[in-house]
């Protein structure tokens, strides 16, 4: 009887010994008295990693300045809004990003983008943007600076992307001193960078390429029977699309009723030799 004991002993030590991968948890209150009761559980399996949503912050706010200038002794001086300006700014803020490990360089560009500096964060910049007022060229009836920032939703997971669009109204009340722009930031997170023109042209100067947004131009152009220029040089501006580029085109405006750039996109198997290796890894094009 002793015998059989120590053997069942080396046959527990044994087992207790070559589990590596296993939590022992032994039961003090034993059915069988014989023997305590030994439960093996298995932790080799790794603990799901459930993702985590991107958080953003809206920042939407209106103020309204007295102008600084006198305009004459016009009879609209009565009006309320005749001498009152506004500024205003309706912004999708990034606080987190899945998959983005430069937010804060992230940020810092679209602050730049925005109010044209870097500043330590958000809330001084737009407080510092408050405070500047409104310029003094501006005329009566209402001027003013409207400002958006919205992300864009792509198809791509590499991209996260944002577009600003900027109103500026110069005031006279008749609506001709208006400009707006358009611009855009992506954010590859294959590479965890912003993309730059040379990051996804592969010269960025291309005349050839040039020849090609003309032929669009063109196309663009006629349709809407309106006087355009053609371009030169590229453009300083492109935006990411999940299906090609848009190049924004303000020197192509003289005058016509599109606005005050021409946004003239161009699918990407159209200019896919243009592109570097790098971005068609990106867009999935190799």
């Amino acid at each position: 009887m002793k015998h059989k004991v120590f053997i069942t002993g080396i046959l527990i030590s044994f087992v207790l010994s070559s589990c590596n991968n296993t939590t022992k948890k032994v039961d003090n209150n034993p059915t069988n008295d014989s023997a305590a009761s030994i439960v093996l559980v298995d932790k080799s399996a790794p603990e799901k990693v459930v993702a985590q949503p991107d958080r953003f912050v809206t920042y939407k706010k209106t103020e309204r300045y007295h102008l600084n200038t006198e305009w004459g002794t016009d009879e609209g001086q009565e009006d309320p809004s005749y001498n009152v300006g506004h500024k205003s700014l309706d912004l999708q803020w990034p606080v987190y990003l899945n998959g983005v490990t430069q937010l804060p360089i992230l940020q810092d560009h679209l602050m730049i983008l925005i109010f044209g500096k870097s500043c330590p964060d958000i809330q001084s910049a737009m407080a510092e943007y408050w405070n500047l007022g409104m310029i003094d060229e501006c005329g009566p009836y209402d001027p003013g600076e409207e400002i958006t920032l919205k992300r864009v939703k792509s198809n791509n997971p590499n991209f996260v992307q944002f577009i600003l669009k900027r109103m500026v109204n110069w005031g006279g009340g008749t609506g001709a001193s208006i400009e707006t722009s358009t611009k855009g930031i992506t954010y590859d997170k294959r590479v965890q960078k912003i993309l730059r023109k040379k990051d996804i042209l592969k010269n960025p100067h291309s005349y050839q390429l040039v020849q090609v947004l003309n032929q669009e131009i063109k196309k663009i152009m006629t349709t809407y029977h309106e006087e355009y220029n053609l371009l030169t040089k590229m453009p300083n501006d492109v935006i990411v699309s999940d299906k090609g580029l848009t190049f924004m085109c303000p020197e192509c405006i003289q005058y016509t009723a599109q606005g005050d750039e021409l946004e003239v996109f161009v699918p990407y198997f159209r200019i896919a030799n243009y592109l570097t290796n790098d971005f068609k890894q990106s867009i999935n094009m190799q």
